[in-house]
């Protein structure tokens, strides 16, 4: 095949990526205005039963630093996407996460840890989500922001940076603080998730960020070992999950739950 042929396919499928948009229960990537940005686009999931006569909720989901890179399948089928694809394609069980939620995975490009880190692009997660929001039947009260990893550290500052944005959180297994800003989300609903033996991002950022909270805002966390939790968790505003294993992988065991969607699904922003 000449070059020019090449070129002209490349050139077709990228605009093809960039336009398309996902049928129910499906991803597609999409790039258009954002392809020269650091974060330089996002796949997107509907629901599987997914029609604009109503209004879903939205899961905006921030990736850990192994997706990070040029190549944008990184950050495909990761978090809520993962478990919501896998019971797509194969008709699994029913799971919240694949029947009612849209859910957004941004992608960001190669870049130095030191400033590739999601807080430092609010703008860009902002329009990322203000797209969304606007070109997709969206409900706008039930937006809940959740990452892993360094995603979870981004969800932590994003959440701060646009505030009033998000009816609920959940970090997992970041290096959450709350040196400072955190009056802006104290009243946050938030579930905070990490192993008791991360090797990785150490646990106790996630113990300190809890006492800090329960110390300074008069909040009370309720503390948990799994994902399963009786009535007056369930219905609990702050919540603190300590899986007690060794690793940094404390995101399929909370994303595979229906506990986390149920839980996200109780709060909106009034």
């Amino acid at each position: 095949m000449k070059a020019s042929n090449l070129f002209l396919m490349a050139l077709l499928v990228s605009i093809l990526i960039g336009c398309e948009s996902p049928g129910p229960g499906k991803q597609v990537f999409i790039s258009e205005g954002h392809s020269q940005n650091v974060v330089n686009g996002y796949w997107l999931y509907l629901p599987r039963n997914y029609d604009e006569s109503k209004e879903w909720p939205v899961i905006l989901f921030l990736q850990g630093g192994y997706g990070v890179g040029p190549d944008i399948r990184t950050s495909r089928n990761d978090g809520p996407a993962k478990f919501a694809m896998i019971n797509s394609e194969r008709n699994g069980e029913h799971l919240l996460v694949s029947d009612t939620f849209i859910i957004i995975n941004p992608h960001m490009r190669t870049g130095p840890k030191e400033n590739r880190q999601w807080f430092q692009f609010p703008k860009q997660i902002d329009r990322v989500l203000e797209e969304v929001l606007t070109n997709y039947s969206s409900d706008r009260n039930r937006v809940y922001l959740t990452g892993l990893s360094r995603g979870g550290h981004g969800s932590w500052g994003i959440s701060k940076r646009i505030p009033n944005k998000f009816a609920a959180l959940a970090p997992i297994a970041g290096r959450i603080s709350c040196k400072k800003n955190c009056d802006k989300i104290s009243d946050l609903p938030m579930w905070i998730i990490h192993n008791t033996g991360d090797q990785i991002v150490e646990y106790e950022y996630s113990t300190n960020t809890v006492n800090t909270l329960e110390e300074n805002f008069n909040l009370e966390f309720s503390k948990t070992s799994n994902m399963k939790l009786n009535r007056d968790q369930s219905s609990s505003s702050h919540i603190f999950t300590s899986f007690e294993k060794d690793g940094h992988d404390a995101w399929n065991e909370a994303y595979r739950s229906n506990e986390l969607y149920e839980w996200m699904l109780r709060w909106r922003l009034e």
